[in-house]
């Protein structure tokens, strides 16, 4: 494994402690590999493009404090896109179903 994805995963999850830890607000997912931080105002574009913080950079100003994270919560990749298409989009009623457990996530 690079140095460089053990400092990213280290990062992330420094970041995911911030937020209160390193499980999806929806689906209780804790697998680090799918999660990611979501903007609960759908600002993250807006945002990125305004501070030029991405990715790790981003990730580094939650895990020291740099970014106020009033606005920001933890989801993994399918429920932050669930979410982005529900909020953004004003698309509502998908479901996903994990294949091992048969449970659904609704959003």
């Amino acid at each position: 494994m690079a140095a460089s994805f053990r400092y990213r995963q280290k990062i992330k999850t420094a970041a995911f402690k911030k937020l209160g830890g390193a499980v999806c607000v929806n689906c209780g997912s804790d697998n680090i590999r799918l999660l990611e931080i979501n903007h609960r105002q759908n600002g993250g574009l807006v945002e990125r493009r305004k501070t030029g913080l991405y990715a790790t950079s981003f990730y580094r100003a939650v895990a020291y404090g740099q970014r106020n994270t009033n606005d920001l919560d933890v989801r993994c990749r399918v429920c932050n896109a669930l979410y982005d298409v529900k909020n953004r989009l004003g698309i509502e009623g998908h479901v996903v179903l994990w294949k091992e457990t048969g449970m659904p996530i609704r959003r």
